[in-house]
């Protein structure tokens, strides 16, 4: 009896979401009976060719434009200019590019999040257990309720080596800028793109309820990671004073600092560095930890991924 209700629930939560089907639920064989596997490549499916996405170029109203999403009172335009990086294997991605992408990827979120309170409330009303969910929903009740933050946040944080400047994010976090209900430290995971000074991508992720903040680099030996975790441990105690929200770490010796998480794929050139962080931030997201399944020989595929995403305004999952 429960199987139908739930499955009907689950696609029609998809297709307000714009995929009929979950990319990599659709590709992808299934590594033990709670987790789905990592893809090898991002997107949704809806291109699957370089010529394709070419072809939906071709084919917009406005050409110099590739895409305008909205959350909240904000509204992001992606600009044909900026999405041209995507398309040169050698390009290194700008700001423009990776936080469109984590745009997207906070709406799927949100979907989730959404969809995730409307399976529980159905397992209440049925005195049903989330063991007797179909696997693909059991996986989706595990996905981390998370908010993916813009670039331009640390470089605010920290605006130069050994700075750092809490009131130029102290807005950042209230429930009307991120357009929550709440503020996003009571989140599981938040997610930061690294620009380090326009030469290199990194990612940072902070899980403030485990105390647990990790850094994520392509290229390993580099320096930077432990300042860019020490900045965010910083703001993350103070900013929830602040808010006034009661983290379970609340003294700066209590939180874990993880500057290279054992199983980063290491980049082998220097310009897929922003699609590397792209990669890490879309895995997290959907619930995935490290090690990750994904190489600098998927970098191709990973691109397409992304620009398949970006035409179609919404990431699979």
């Amino acid at each position: 009896m429960l199987m139908m209700p739930m499955s009907a629930l689950f696609i029609t939560h998809s297709r307000s979401m714009q995929h009929a089907a979950p990319w990599s639920l659709r590709q992808a064989q299934k590594h033990s009976q709670e987790q789905h596997p990592q893809p090898s490549s991002l997107g949704s499916g809806q291109a699957t060719s370089w010529a394709a996405v070419q072809a939906r170029l071709g084919g917009l109203a406005r050409p110099a434009v590739v895409g305008r999403r909205s959350r909240g009172s904000a509204t992001t335009t992606l600009l044909r200019k900026d999405f041209g990086l995507l398309l040169l294997p050698t390009e290194w991605l700008n700001d423009e590019l990776v936080n469109y992408y984590l745009l997207l990827l906070q709406l799927r979120s949100d979907a989730i999040l959404q969809l995730q309170a409307r399976l529980r409330a159905a397992l209440q009303q049925l005195g049903a257990r989330p063991s007797s969910l179909p696997h693909q929903l059991r996986v989706l009740l595990r996905v981390p309720r998370s908010y993916s933050f813009s670039s331009f946040f640390y470089t605010q944080l920290a605006p130069g080596q050994g700075r750092f400047c809490y009131q130029a994010v102290q807005r950042w976090t209230r429930p009307q800028a991120t357009h929550t209900s709440e503020c996003v430290l009571a989140y599981q995971l938040l997610l930061f793109p690294i620009n380090l000074g326009n030469t290199h991508w990194a990612v940072a992720a902070v899980w403030p309820q485990a105390g647990l903040l990790q850094y994520f680099d392509p290229l390993p030996g580099r320096r930077e990671g432990r300042r860019v975790l020490a900045s965010l441990a910083r703001w993350l105690l103070q900013d929830a004073a602040d808010k006034g929200v009661a983290l379970p770490c609340r003294r700066a010796r209590q939180l874990r600092l993880e500057h290279a998480p054992q199983g980063m794929p290491v980049q082998c050139d220097g310009h897929s560095c922003g699609v590397f962080a792209a990669a890490v931030c879309e895995r997290l997201a959907a619930g995935w930890h490290a090690p990750f399944e994904f190489s600098q020989d998927d970098c191709p595929s990973l691109r397409l991924g992304m620009a398949a995403d970006m035409l179609a305004g919404a990431v699979g999952w």
